[in-house]
């Protein structure tokens, strides 16, 4: 899926299941887990691989990016 970002650059985000039956994003090579939901339709996501990685992308109704932050620390 293309979307834009906060850089209003078009990226290619991936919306995959894991084996838990859990929504991960895949972004440039990380994989993110749903955090929660903020202000009703803004959902927080972070990196899946390490517990304290600043690497997140906030979404709007799980679809369109309107934040990509952090740079991943592993």
């Amino acid at each position: 899926m293309g979307v834009q970002h906060s850089r209003l650059q078009r990226v290619q985000i991936e919306f995959l299941i894991s084996k838990k039956g859990k929504t991960l994003i895949a972004f440039e090579g990380y994989t993110y887990r749903r955090a929660y939901l903020q202000h009703g339709v803004k959902v927080r996501w972070v990196c899946s691989k390490k517990k304290n990685c600043p690497g997140r992308i906030y979404t709007q109704d799980d679809q369109d990016v309107i934040i990509i932050k952090g740079e991943h620390n592993h």
